[in-house]
């Protein structure tokens, strides 16, 4: 059960990152945050069935992209100076830690 609560947990991480993605975009970013949002939800429906299925008990809230928002605007943030660093011939070694998904806590 508890692999299946953290994947649904993970859900949430994801639409905040969705949202971060398209938040310096246009309206093509927009549209590809959308349908990447929905394909999570779709995930997301099948983990919760997966969870019933096995008796686990089923989590209290539906996935919820402000939980995590700030931490995925820091990522976003963090990404982008890691481009400009890049174009500058100062690649970075790898991912920012900022971007570290296992590590985000629940903001509410």
């Amino acid at each position: 059960c508890a692999d299946l609560h953290e994947k649904y947990e993970t859900a949430s991480k994801m639409l905040a990152v969705q949202f971060a993605r398209s938040a310096s975009g246009g309206a093509l970013a927009q549209a590809r945050a959308d349908a990447e949002s929905a394909n999570i939800l779709s995930g997301t429906r099948i983990t919760m069935d997966l969870l019933r299925s096995n008796g686990c008990k089923a989590p209290t809230a539906a996935p919820a992209k402000e939980r995590y928002i700030m931490q995925a605007m820091n990522c976003n943030l963090a990404m982008i100076d890691g481009q400009i660093a890049a174009v500058r011939g100062q690649a970075p070694d790898g991912p920012p830690e900022a971007c570290r998904i296992e590590l985000w806590k629940p903001e509410r």
